[in-house]
């Protein structure tokens, strides 16, 4: 596929997913694609997507897409608020945390590898501590809250 049929693999991904569509989101993987943050196939990625859309309400704006081969390389904006109890381990929120209530803004560089229009391997880098520090799970530096939503 073309560098540009890859992005827009993951942009049509990225649309499924906004809207909670986990099936249709899932289905971008390919059978033994893996997401490398927490080791799952596609049968986990469906878990864990619709834990993401149960513990947060919210949107997630691309703001960056970068590709070159079958790399696609996608900056996004997340902000929304802690609605839900996780059942998984995601954003480095331990399973069953209490939902806070609270609004959060935290930047994700994703990093996906396709192959015949499907997403074999993807990489997250979040901002954890920040999403932490919102929620008011740990406590944030007085430097660090001047720069919060």
């Amino acid at each position: 596929m073309s560098i540009e049929e890859n992005k827009q693999v993951i942009l049509d991904f990225v649309e499924a997913s906004e809207r909670g569509d986990v099936e249709a989101a899932a289905a971008y993987f390919a059978d033994k694609g893996i997401n490398h943050g927490m080791k799952v196939t596609r049968d986990g990625i469906r878990m864990v997507l619709q834990d993401l859309a149960t513990t947060f309400e919210g949107a997630t704006e691309v703001q960056t897409v970068v590709a070159e081969g079958d790399w696609v390389a996608v900056r996004t904006m997340t902000r929304g608020k802690h609605v839900g109890k996780n059942i998984v381990p995601i954003n480095m929120l331990t399973p069953g945390t209490e939902p806070t209530g609270r609004d959060f803004a935290i930047q994700i560089i994703h990093m996906f590898r396709l192959a015949d229009g499907k997403i074999t391997e993807h990489w997250a880098g979040r901002d954890d501590l920040s999403l932490h520090w919102q929620l008011g799970l740990l406590p944030a530096p007085d430097w660090a809250k001047a720069l919060m939503p």
